[in-house]
């Protein structure tokens, strides 16, 4: 049985995005415990997305398993003045929306 071939590019680069978004969240689940450089890298990889970096830091910490306060800290130290401006998006029941950082 073979696999099918997608002849668009960005539909193996959506895959792709998906894939990376699982093992992030699965891999705090199993194995060894996670050292903090490893909690470090899942929550970076998503604040440098230009889709997920949007999230709230509620929604990064749940898919990387990690503190608020750990997405909290590494977002304000990778904004160039300490502090983060830009809109988040949040999520309240089924509606999505940005959110005016402070």
């Amino acid at each position: 049985m073979s696999l099918p071939t997608v002849a668009n590019p960005l539909a193996n680069s959506f895959w792709q995005q998906d894939a990376l978004l699982y093992s992030i969240s699965s891999n705090a689940a199993h194995g060894l415990p996670r050292s903090n450089a490893d909690k470090r890298k899942a929550v970076r990889l998503l604040l440098a997305d230009a889709e997920w970096g949007q999230w709230s830091h509620r929604e990064i910490a749940r898919r990387c398993q990690v503190s608020q306060w750990f997405v909290s800290r590494l977002r304000k130290g990778a904004s160039h003045n300490g502090y983060e401006l830009k809109p988040r998006k949040v999520k309240r029941g089924n509606t999505v929306y940005e959110m005016q950082a402070r």
